[in-house]
């Protein structure tokens, strides 16, 4: 069983109750290791912070279960 949240710092992660080390951040992780040809920071690479999240539980390894609304941002993102 895992628990989806969204900070401030712009993160959305996934926290097991049973097991620490599942936990994981969907969004974004790869911009902390991706060099920037422009040399902005992380932070001005992610997303807005996120407003709202849903998911399901149902075939969710077929598809994204995820989906995310940030702030200023007129599309949704899925995960």
């Amino acid at each position: 069983t895992h628990l989806l949240s969204a900070g401030g710092d712009r993160t959305l992660r996934r926290s097991s109750i049973w097991s620490a080390q599942q936990d994981c951040e969907l969004s974004q992780g790869r911009e902390t290791k991706r060099r920037s040809m422009h040399e902005t920071s992380v932070r001005e690479r992610r997303l807005p912070p996120v407003l709202a999240l849903a998911s399901s539980q149902r075939r969710e390894r077929d598809w994204a279960n995820v989906v995310t609304c940030h702030a200023g941002s007129p599309v949704a993102y899925s995960w």
